[in-house]
């Protein structure tokens, strides 16, 4: 759940990666199904002086635009000190996005200036897309949170994850989601501290297939 601050968004969430057969299980739990997903779309970008690739590794910090529907968001997502993520989000339209993605300059606002401060530098280029089919269930919600429920593909790759964020704090989204996990006895594939953001499982097998 999203808390706004100016042209800031704070997410406290957790995550967890699952087996198949229990992203199945959590799907029945929520009454939903593959056919209830949306589509959104993540493209992710890194600078020349690798100061967004640090981030990345480190963190999971990222720039990237996700497309949903025929609405495009450039978003800038940051590690804060509580553990929790700063969201700057920012419309863009597809063909800001094309350009984007064939090293063109990122268009004036927040994000560019943010950027800026943080020692990022054009030109930016392209890591690479991850398409997500991702259930909202509106029933059977943990107190004060949502829950995300996401299909993920990328460079020939397939993950399923759960996702709660919370209105309280990240340490409260992560006892929903350890409690939802226990009480449905599923065991994530890694502990859920330790569960790696999209980007990063991207990046990290882009690396390892020297794409």
């Amino acid at each position: 759940m999203s808390k706004k601050t100016n042209a800031l968004e704070k997410e406290m969430e957790a995550k967890a990666l699952l087996a198949r057969k229990d992203f199945i299980i959590v799907q029945q739990h929520f009454g939903v199904s593959d056919a209830d997903a949306e589509v959104q779309i993540n493209h992710y970008f890194l600078d020349r002086t690798g100061v967004l690739e640090g981030l990345l590794v480190k963190s999971g910090s990222t720039l990237r635009a996700r497309k949903k529907g025929q609405s495009v968001t450039l978003q800038l997502k940051m590690e804060n000190d509580e553990g929790s993520i700063n969201e700057l989000p920012q419309p863009i339209d597809e063909q800001i996005l094309q350009r984007m993605k064939t090293g063109g300059a990122l268009p004036r606002g927040d994000v560019d200036n943010y950027l800026y401060q943080i020692g990022a530098r054009y030109p930016y280029w392209y890591l690479g897309e991850l398409e997500t089919r991702r259930s909202t269930p509106t029933s059977h919600l943990p107190k004060d949170a949502q829950v995300f429920i996401d299909y993920s593909t990328y460079l020939g790759v397939e993950d399923w994850e759960i996702e709660i964020e919370s209105s309280i704090s990240k340490a409260d989204a992560t006892t929903l989601l350890q409690n939802l996990l226990d009480k449905l006895g599923i065991t994530p594939i890694v502990p859920i501290g330790e569960t790696p953001k999209k980007v990063q499982r991207l990046y990290t097998h882009r690396k390892k297939s020297g794409i």
